[in-house]
């Protein structure tokens, strides 16, 4: 299953026959300059490309699929759901972190 946008609960309304809330949708990007923005993303582009070349367990494909993110949330989310070697623990923290700034100094 894959996530489309970031949301967070705001209310919780019930819990059977399955977990249903109210929510609201994150802008988690919002007053960054876009140039700040595309910066961090390519840098995360090409720092993952170099982790994927040198990880025989990874493969190539993971490349081209990072380079055709074009959105930073979604390229870091795909980031902390790739790399093999993070803990479950830090892949939630950096999906659950809200700031490009926190993120990238991870």
């Amino acid at each position: 299953m894959e996530g489309l946008q970031r949301i967070q609960i705001v209310d919780l309304i019930g819990m059977r026959p399955y977990l249903r809330a109210k929510v609201e949708r994150n802008r988690i990007f919002s007053g960054r300059s876009r140039y700040e923005l595309e910066a961090l993303e390519r840098n995360a582009q090409e720092l993952f490309r170099d982790v994927v070349s040198h990880s025989p367990q990874l493969s190539d494909d993971l490349q081209s699929a990072a380079m055709n993110i074009d959105d930073p949330g979604r390229l870091a989310d795909f980031i902390a759901g790739t790399l093999p070697s993070l803990s479950t623990l830090l892949r939630q923290e950096l999906i659950e972190t809200s700031s490009v700034r926190a993120g990238w100094r991870r």
